[in-house]
């Protein structure tokens, strides 16, 4: 019996407890309201119906936490499942894999003898593609599961947990009062003096409640628990989902596998979610007053409930309950049947239009040409190419697996043939012939997959550099532009100062030569500029001819002018004079001295062609390493007068660290053992 039968039995039991109900509600007033006929009943409703309200509960918590939110840990867990589902899966796609490949071997034989019959070609592709698709089947009611897994969860999560339970009937029991409508005290006395026929309408109004409280939550319960079980069968039958493409006949299957499947796996979220609607709408229906603290608060103390108060409630909370199992059931069936046909539609023209457009370039490669033409002519479009092309790849990789495979022991006669058939040489070239035509397959399109993915990435990749270029370019002349402002006497922070040059700087290392060499004249001798120019920057410009040999030496000399600036001011944001010959640069922020130890910080190589300048200023000795000192001495240029005050500000700096300091150990090591530092002057007490 289907969950609808069920559900039309359960209403008709409903609507026969309601006729009793209005049926004792006749008895006149005296006789109904005794307070013994009260007592009697209500211990009768209580303790059979409110058993069957607190079984039905729990039932249906546990389906909800097991069956639906534990889904995934059933699957995967312990138990087991996940495990034999698997394994009996793959039983039934090799089954089904070898009636493809008995299919293929046929079709051969068939096109051997009778080429020219136009259905032999046509039934090839739906065939390949059926036989890959089947491939991922589990997969596909996996993902599908899981989605709706995840959805039902999401709305059960709605409801209040409790230890990380989900408590979906306690909330209801809590909402429409039921957990204390019975309590001994108050209520009790009030109900046996309720004038009207009120209590008795109480009384049943309660039954009718309990009874289809229990129905909803024991319906909604065995269909989870039905649904748990059904979905496995569903995964362990996936390839059933693609039969109707290879053999017409059994299409209607297929069809309904889709429509069992996907309404099996919706109807958890969709019923999770009419119960939470109910709940939702329960929730701020107002009983008495505007008041909402649960059903028994109307016959509390002073509450002078009558018959038509009562009744109500009752009445609507018996219609939203029932609605959440019949609506479940509607809903998930019609979206199942929508998609079932969006699914049957799409499959249709996808293999109308795959057979008509390349059947025959698949099946003879020489044919390829025309009948991409006719599938332009036909409309097919990228996304059909796209699709050939993957199935060609796919296709290949089966087939060419299977080749590698040797029938095990005791294998069938059968078994034998076909690997034997699969390794001949006509085989494999026939196979070879139609997996090339699909993986080079057009359509109209004049390219392929392959080719568009190339030039896809060709364009992401100039789009990428061509960003890149333009944010090197943003923040190269933002620098400048707050440098030379801070020269020009403009107010501008330390933080602003130290940001733009070292934007500027790291622009300027990540730029190409050509963006370097575009940056024009003006630009590359600013000092500012000039300070990130490297040797390999200027010997590009050299031999690219964009600039002459004076407009080269005006850029070195601007470059060491920077790291003079540096060396002295702390940055090329400064300030320069000469006197007496002498030439000195004045900081416009003392605090900015971060360059000093990044133009020291550069490869050992490029800081000994720094300008002796640089080595020989007080403000240098904190930042000169053994080794660029020794690379300048390698590179000559460095006079007496020179090396006399480097020692004497070296000698300064280190004194003055603690004897532990690991540069006065370097320093020392250089002094004793190196051939540049053993009569270089260091002082011997470092």
């Amino acid at each position: 019996m289907t969950a609808l039968r069920v559900i039309q039995t359960k209403q008709k039991t409903i609507l026969a407890v309601a006729l009793l109900s209005l049926l004792v509600l006749t008895i006149p007033s005296n006789v109904a309201s005794a307070s013994i006929l009260n007592g009697i009943l209500m211990q009768v409703v209580n303790v059979l119906f409110g058993w069957m309200v607190w079984f039905g509960g729990m039932l249906l918590d546990y389906a909800v936490n097991t069956m639906v939110i534990g889904f995934g840990g059933i699957y995967t867990g312990p138990t087991g499942l996940g495990y034999t589902i698997d394994r009996l899966w793959v039983m039934v796609r090799d089954i089904f894999n070898l009636g493809f490949i008995f299919g293929l071997v046929f079709i051969g034989l068939k096109m051997i003898f009778d080429s020219n019959n136009p259905s032999t070609k046509r039934n090839l592709i739906t065939l390949i593609i059926a036989a890959l698709l089947v491939n991922f089947s589990l997969l596909i009611t996996k993902v599908i599961i899981d989605f709706a897994n995840v959805a039902a969860e999401q709305i059960a999560l709605g409801f209040p947990t409790v230890n990380g339970q989900v408590q979906i009937s306690g909330s209801f029991m809590q909402l429409l009062g039921l957990n204390n409508i019975w309590n001994l005290g108050g209520n009790i006395e009030n109900m046996r003096t309720m004038s009207g026929g009120a209590g008795l309408g109480f009384i049943f109004g309660s039954m009718f409640l309990y009874i289809i409280a229990a129905f909803v939550f024991i319906a909604g319960a065995l269909l989870l628990i039905i649904r748990f079980v059904a979905l496995n069968l569903y995964m362990l039958f996936s390839p059933l989902m693609f039969l109707g493409w290879v053999f017409p006949s059994l299409a209607n299957i297929t069809s309904q596998y889709w429509t069992g499947f996907l309404s099996r796996a919706f109807v958890a979220p969709v019923y999770l979610l009419m119960l939470y609607f109910s709940h939702q709408i329960l929730s701020t229906f107002s009983l008495t007053g505007g008041q909402h603290p649960g059903m028994q608060s109307i016959f509390g103390p002073g509450g002078g409930a009558t018959f038509v108060q009562v009744i109500p409630p009752f009445v609507l909370t018996a219609i939203f309950l029932v609605a959440s199992i019949i609506m479940a059931q509607k809903l998930s069936s019609v979206g199942a049947g929508a998609v079932g046909s969006l699914q049957d539609k799409m499959v249709s023209k996808v293999r109308s239009g795959v057979k008509k457009g390349f059947v025959t370039g698949l099946a003879v490669g020489t044919y390829l040409p025309r009948a991409a033409g006719r599938a332009a002519g036909r409309g097919v479009a990228g996304a059909a190419r796209n699709r050939v092309n993957t199935l060609g790849e796919w296709s290949r990789k089966k087939f060419e697996n299977y080749q590698t495979k040797t029938p095990a022991a005791g294998a069938g006669i059968i078994s034998r043939a076909a690997s034997s058939l699969a390794k001949t040489n006509y085989v494999d070239r026939r196979a070879q012939a139609a997996f090339k035509s699909m993986e080079e397959a057009q359509l109209g399109t004049g390219t392929t997959k392959q080719a568009e993915e190339k030039y896809g990435r060709g364009v992401q990749a100039r789009i990428a550099q061509t960003t890149a270029e333009n944010q090197r370019a943003e923040d190269f002349t933002a620098g400048l532009e707050t440098l030379d402002e801070a020269m020009s006497g403009t107010t501008k922070t330390a933080e602003d100062i130290t940001k733009a040059i070292e934007n500027m700087g790291k622009a300027m290392k990540n730029m190409t030569l050509s963006e370097k060499e575009n940056l024009g004249f003006d630009k590359l001798t600013n000092t500012h500029v000039a300070a990130h120019l490297s040797d390999s920057d200027l010997e590009h410009f050299e031999k690219s001819g964009a600039y002459s040999a004076q407009q080269i030496k005006l850029m070195k000399d601007a470059r060491k002018e920077a790291r003079v600036s540096i060396a002295q001011a702390g940055s090329t944001v400064a300030t320069k004079s000469t006197i007496g010959g002498r030439t000195t640069y004045t900081p416009v922020d003392a605090t900015v001295t971060k360059p000093r130890e990044d133009m020291m910080r550069q490869n050992v190589k490029e800081a000994g062609k720094l300008p002796v300048e640089v080595f020989t200023e007080p403000n240098m000795a904190e930042h000169i390493t053994p080794q660029a000192l020794e690379e300048r001495l390698r590179n000559g240029g460095v006079s007496d007068v020179d090396q006399a005050t480097i020692v004497r500000n070296l000698n300064r700096y280190l004194t003055g660290l603690p004897l532990s300091s690991g540069k006065r150990a370097a320093w020392a090591n250089w002094r004793d053992k190196n051939t540049y530092g053993i009569g270089f002057g260091l002082d011997p007490l470092i």
